[in-house]
């Protein structure tokens, strides 16, 4: 199943993008919250254990945020866990996938990118599907149950109700330009005219496979640089704060 090989790579291409910010944020986010917890107090500790004079600001609010989480870690993963089981469920819902879909689409490159993965899945379905002879009313009601993304439902229920009254599949789906962009809708219109819809199908996941390629790769270039300036804000008040207690520690021996 040749149509079958070529949607893998690109499944697990999208999926791998959307993975990749998880992952590296949670790494972040962990990896600090682990040095304000067991690095900084043992940091801190020495500093009282001088006749030390009062400690910098910065260092100050370090150590009262590190007291805090080092203090209350137990209740914080629990509500952290009790967060991520209430999300888990809202996104079990086909309510809360929609409204997540909805989210999505208002992040300028994340929505760029789930709309040229869709569109390359409705394309390549609706071809495959047009080479088995179906008509175009059967064609949308298998779309509905093969793509079950929440916000393209509706789309496909108006393209049914559209299709039984005879409409072409163009005045079906020209309106909503937000999933189906005008110049894909201008050429699905060529194809029916045509009678090449087929050859329309693959003209389109070719364009949008190479623009999902390039947004894969932007959203891992926009990523990686504001991880590396909040990782590197973070060292550089830690260090601050380090100095500090450095500094106070000298003092207080009268180096």
């Amino acid at each position: 199943l040749a149509w079958e090989s070529q949607r893998i790579p690109t499944q697990n291409k999208f999926i791998g993008a959307l993975t990749y910010p998880i992952i590296l944020i949670t790494i972040s986010i962990g990896a600090v919250l682990a040095l304000f917890i067991f690095i900084l107090p043992a940091i801190f500790d020495i500093a009282l254990q001088f006749d030390a004079q009062e400690l910098p600001w910065v260092t100050q609010q370090l150590k009262s945020f590190s007291d805090f989480l080092a203090n209350n870690w137990f209740s914080i993963l629990g509500v952290g866990a009790f967060i991520f089981f209430t999300i888990f469920v809202i996104l079990s819902t086909e309510t809360g996938q929609k409204r997540a879909y909805e989210f999505l689409y208002t992040v300028p490159v994340l929505w760029k990118m789930i709309q040229a993965y869709y569109l390359i899945r409705f394309s390549r379905y609706t071809k495959i599907l047009l080479w088995s002879g179906i008509n175009y009313v059967n064609i949308f009601k298998m779309l509905k149950n093969v793509i079950p993304n929440p916000i393209f439902t509706p789309l496909f229920e108006k393209a049914i109700s559209g299709l039984t009254r005879g409409q072409s599949i163009y005045d079906c789906i020209k309106d909503d330009t937000k999933l189906i962009p005008s110049t894909v809708a201008a050429l699905i219109k060529v194809g029916e005219k045509t009678a090449t819809l087929w050859h329309t199908f693959d003209v389109i996941i070719g364009i949008y496979q190479e623009e999902l390629d390039n947004y894969i790769a932007n959203l891992s270039k926009l990523i990686e640089p504001i991880m590396l300036v909040f990782i590197g804000w973070v060292v550089i008040m830690i260090a601050l704060g380090v100095f500090g207690v450095i500094m106070n520690i000298m003092d207080s021996v009268n180096v």
